[in-house]
């Protein structure tokens, strides 16, 4: 499938069949995105992945290599009881293969059945925007939004931080929580990850 053409095409049949938006007009490019050099960014919601599942496999194979294998993070494995991660090179290099603290095997990190069920679920939700950046017919970015309630704010990281947003926008009922955002080392200091922030802040601005 040629991502970049093919998925511009079902984008614009898919908005047509959500029917108008709030003022009556048919959004013709939910879907179809625009390009940052000869990177093509193209928004994704459920509905869009459940149709293209080849597409879905991609972005949660992207998903969790970065998250095993960047440097920036090192999540290879994990010891399921203190939650703990080591990192490719203290397993595959360093030989590591139970938790140095209580010697319990460790496990796979981010399993991708487990995030493709993440992925969908929090693409349901009606505020979700989702943004992937495709190049040469393979996803090589992606970046996704929510909206939260200061409950859950309260609820995930505390009143320090639940006050703190307060304060930045005392009229607000919520916060935009952006969920993740990456780009892989091929594609970076090209631009990619600050045009696919601004399109996901679009739609809330």
């Amino acid at each position: 499938m040629e991502i970049g053409k093919e998925v511009k095409h079902e984008g614009r049949q898919e908005t047509e069949h959500k029917g108008e938006d709030e003022e009556g007009h048919h959004s013709e490019d939910h879907h179809s995105g625009y390009k940052v050099g000869n990177v093509q960014l193209v928004e994704f919601d459920h509905h869009f992945l459940t149709s293209h599942p080849e597409i879905l496999e991609e972005l949660v194979h992207l998903y969790c290599s970065i998250w095993e294998r960047d440097d920036n993070f090192g999540e290879y494995r994990i010891c399921p009881r203190h939650k703990k991660y080591f990192s490719y090179e203290q397993v595959e290099i360093e030989g590591v293969s139970h938790c140095p603290d209580c010697g319990t095997p460790l496990e796979v990190a981010w399993k991708p059945e487990e995030v493709k069920k993440e992925i969908l679920r929090d693409a349901k939700s009606k505020d979700f925007l989702g943004t992937l950046a495709i190049h040469e017919r393979h996803v090589q970015g992606f970046a996704w939004a929510v909206f939260l309630s200061f409950d859950d704010v309260l609820a995930t990281w505390g009143k320090g931080v639940c006050n703190q947003l307060k304060q930045i926008n005392p009229e607000s009922p919520v916060v935009i929580y952006f969920n993740e955002l990456a780009v892989t080392k091929e594609h970076r200091g090209k631009g990619i990850g600050t045009a696919l922030a601004k399109k996901v802040l679009s739609k809330y601005s």
